[in-house]
């Protein structure tokens, strides 16, 4: 059997081949897992928004609710108010479960979607329609006197 010579004297003097053919490779890689599609969250994840006028009466601001889950029962809620030009000036989120009990069944979506829906429609009164302070039921607001009478 004759004796095989590579062209390479040496096994490490292959000037960059490998390297660059492992690079091209991992790119590959990196491509073909970019054009996958992520999967559909069909879940109980629904958004609404509103035009509102909120930092001035003639103001067109926007109020976005969303829930955000796979199952309605474990669900996130999210609530922000943003100004015409799109700053958000204040923002909510807590577990829905948390914060309005278990109302929510696991596949209750069209409860969810209705509960989103109406969310983002805020009924927002100023504070001379408020109840008189003697009026108020205990814990009905977290305001002393003086700065709710003010």
């Amino acid at each position: 059997m004759p004796h095989h010579r590579p062209r390479l004297t040496r096994a490490h003097h292959d000037r960059g081949v490998r390297t660059v053919r492992l690079f091209i490779v991992a790119a590959l890689v990196c491509a073909a897992s970019a054009c996958t599609q992520p999967a559909a969250t069909a879940g109980c994840s629904f958004e609404s928004s509103q035009t509102i006028a909120f930092t001035s009466p003639e103001a067109e601001d926007t109020i976005v609710a969303e829930s955000i889950g796979d199952a309605c029962d474990k669900t996130i809620g999210l609530y922000v108010v943003r100004t015409a030009e799109g700053y958000p000036i204040w923002s909510w989120s807590a577990p829905l479960s948390h914060q309005f009990g278990n109302v929510f069944a696991p596949e209750d979506t069209e409860h969810m979607a209705s509960f989103v829906e109406a969310w983002a429609r805020p009924d927002i009164t100023t504070t001379q329609t408020a109840p008189e302070w003697t009026a108020l039921a205990p814990f009905q607001t977290t305001l002393d006197q003086l700065t709710y009478e003010d």
